[in-house]
């Protein structure tokens, strides 16, 4: 007869457990902050501002976009192997809970959680590491069209976001296919000049290093397609959105590409509607509409969505 260990003593229910619970403190505390602000009169220019039927199109159309972005998620883990409805779902739990977390924190929840449905914590970081490259080139892409009528002085403050995102794609492109060689390379010298067992470990993590990077480029290599494909509605319907929110401002045109740029700078430094709720006074009140109809939208579906992976992860 076997024993089999109490619950609370394996690690792997322990680390769910965790995640679950941080997903759903994380999802209460922001509705409870957004409901706390919508009391406060904090949405009510918003709304004001903007018809209820506008404010529902830009939601619709947004909430596209994360459809979008869920079916890319899908094609780098392998939809038929894990199964589209829990991978959608996941999805949107994931957004929701990162909306709560400052500075990409929530990139490091998704990391984790995405571990227990792609079957390793390796994997679950080259499919965001895939994820957010092909979202820095897009972005890259949507700044160079905005800026290219943009003075030397407004250049300085987008210059930065610009230069750190190259640099992402510069880094992604060398450890995708230089540092694989660099490390094989390494570890034959290592062999070469030193002999004696502390020197196995270090070729064993130079080896797992080099496994790890060398399946990177493998698991697109048949997808790149697909993947660009759903990138350009990704950004089509976040831009899409945006357009809409701006001319329900009654924002002129030639106002649009310095709007859509500190929008962009907005989000690319990892600030999220928390950020807002909690210091809303130091921050553009322009956002406010755009926030009230995607993120807010994103939070409570996230609810749902949590709900509805519980219990397709209990089925599986």
């Amino acid at each position: 007869m076997t024993m089999t260990r109490p619950l609370l003593r394996q690690p792997l229910a322990l680390a769910n457990i965790g995640l679950s619970l941080i997903g759903a403190a994380a999802l209460a505390y922001l509705s409870l902050q957004i409901l706390s602000a919508w009391r406060g009169g904090m949405f009510a220019e918003a709304v004001q501002t903007i018809p209820a039927q506008t404010i529902a199109l830009a939601a619709l159309v947004y909430m596209t976009g994360h459809l979008f972005r869920s079916m890319r998620l899908a094609l780098l883990i392998g939809g038929w192997s894990v199964g589209l409805r829990l991978i959608v779902s996941f999805h949107f739990v994931t957004a929701g809970v990162s909306l709560a977390m400052p500075l990409k924190l929530g990139e490091f929840f998704r990391i984790a959680a995405l571990s227990r449905v792609a079957g390793s914590v390796t994997r679950a970081i080259e499919i965001v590491w895939w994820e957010r490259l092909l979202d820095v080139v897009a972005l890259i892409i949507v700044m160079m069209i905005a800026l290219r009528d943009v003075t030397g002085s407004q250049w300085q403050d987008f210059g930065g976001i610009v230069a750190v995102s190259v640099a992402f794609v510069a880094v992604s492109v060398l450890a995708f296919f230089v540092l694989p060689d660099n490390l094989r390379r390494t570890s034959i010298l290592i062999i070469r000049r030193y002999r004696g067992a502390h020197t196995v470990p270090v070729l064993q993590v130079l080896e797992r290093a080099r496994s790890a990077i060398i399946e990177a480029p493998r698991m697109v290599r048949t997808k790149m397609g697909s993947l660009a494909a759903l990138t350009i509605l990704i950004w089509a319907c976040e831009i899409g959105t945006f357009a809409i929110i701006l001319r329900a401002m009654g924002q002129v045109i030639t106002s649009a590409p310095d709007a859509l740029l500190k929008l962009l700078s907005f989000l690319a430094r990892g600030q999220t509607l928390a950020d807002v709720l909690q210091s809303h006074r130091l921050f553009d009140a322009s956002f406010l509409p755009y926030l009230a109809a995607t993120q807010v939208p994103l939070t409570f579906t996230a609810i749902p969505a949590a709900i509805l992976f519980t219990l397709y992860w209990r089925r599986r």
